[in-house]
């Protein structure tokens, strides 16, 4: 199962580096990491880093580490937060968001940043929404 988590990390750094300048795995590992409670949201941000700085000719490891340290942000406040929120969802979406998309992918307040931002959460928040109710609806069945 884990190897499944690898490649589609592989698919969305490919798809993000060549043909979508939306940060897919950003996103893959935000969903991973709200979702997932096992080794595979570590190993989906720390492959899908590499995999993604690899393909964008980037510094080796910058994308790791920020994703690494964005799902034990999300694991470690599993616990205090309740994760399972819209707003928490909201929140850390576009916190994290901001900060990867000056720090990784070096965008500037200079461009427009604003809409990049809202296009992530409202996307995360779509994936929330759907994962959710899936979720709930597998209890209930």
């Amino acid at each position: 199962m884990n190897i499944l988590f690898i490649l589609a990390s592989l698919v969305a750094s490919l798809v993000e580096v060549s043909l979508l300048p939306l940060p897919l795995l950003f996103l893959l590992v935000l969903s991973f990491s709200f979702f997932r409670l096992d080794s595979a949201q570590f190993l989906t941000a720390f492959f899908g880093g590499i995999f993604l700085d690899v393909f964008s000719a980037g510094t080796l490891g910058k994308s790791s580490v920020f994703l690494l340290l964005l799902v034990l942000f999300v694991t470690l406040y599993r616990r205090k937060f309740q994760v399972g929120s819209a707003l928490f969802i909201f929140a850390v979406t576009l916190l994290s968001g901001l900060l990867y998309l000056i720090f990784i992918q070096e965008m500037s307040f200079d461009q427009n940043i604003i809409f990049p931002l809202v296009v992530l959460a409202s996307v995360e928040l779509l994936v929330w929404f759907f994962m959710d109710r899936e979720a709930r609806h597998e209890t209930w069945a």
